[in-house]
């Protein structure tokens, strides 16, 4: 498990997530009929909470046996919160022009409590975490290659690792329309996770490595 991987997504999950929930807000305070436009957000929304709770899920396994756990909320988690934005989800696909007052207000709650917990990870999960990095000196955690990590762009990969189209054409990344994009939200939209992804792209770099080491084998 790479810990300072950990640390990187969740940061990057909250950076993400508080500009959707305030989307989500927005939407709230509009006038008129406002269910297609916030279906889209809520679903947009959905999906972003659904990623962020398995990386919570991996942060507080990661804390734990890195050191003691520290005092905090009954759950660091937003398992709850994604839970009830998935029924909310459900319910706007079928509510009626004038939506529910009921609805609007769980939704309005459900987004202040996705907040709090974030700044609850940012003021004791993340700092707790980062603390038991610092003082944990053993070295054998798996690496990654050089430069390759998941807030990369595909168009930076390419750049800093050549060798690694052949992989990215295999798995149908269409580079001219997906460049500008992070790898995790690459492995995301072709249905894996950013570690399944970092991990063929790594697979492939080293084949590479080898066929530029070796290129008599090739013939063989």
């Amino acid at each position: 498990m790479n810990a300072t991987g950990v640390l990187g997504r969740m940061t990057r999950d909250h950076e993400r997530l508080r500009p959707s929930v305030a989307v989500v807000q927005g939407a709230l305070r509009l006038g008129g009929d406002t269910r297609w436009v916030l279906r889209e957000v809520c679903y947009a929304l959905w999906k972003q909470l659904d990623s962020h709770v398995r990386r919570e899920d991996e942060a507080v396994r990661l804390g734990r046996q890195l050191g003691p756990e520290p005092i905090g909320p009954a759950t660091w988690s937003h398992a709850g919160e994604l839970s009830r934005l998935d029924l909310l989800n459900r319910q706007l696909k079928d509510a009626q022009p004038d939506l529910p007052a009921a609805i609007t207000s769980r939704l309005q709650a459900i987004t202040e409590s996705i907040l709090t917990q974030m700044a609850d990870q940012d003021a004791v999960l993340l700092p707790w975490i980062g603390q038991a990095l610092d003082e944990d000196d053993s070295d054998d955690q798996p690496s990654q290659p050089a430069g390759l990590r998941e807030t990369m762009t595909v168009n930076e990969l390419i750049r800093l690792h050549p060798g690694v189209q052949p992989v990215l054409t295999r798995l149908f990344v269409n580079i001219p329309l997906e460049g500008l994009d992070c790898l995790d939200e690459v492995a995301w939209r072709h249905g894996m996770t950013s570690e399944d992804l970092l991990e063929r792209l790594e697979q492939g770099l080293r084949r590479a490595d080898d066929e530029l080491m070796w290129p008599e084998s090739r013939s063989g």
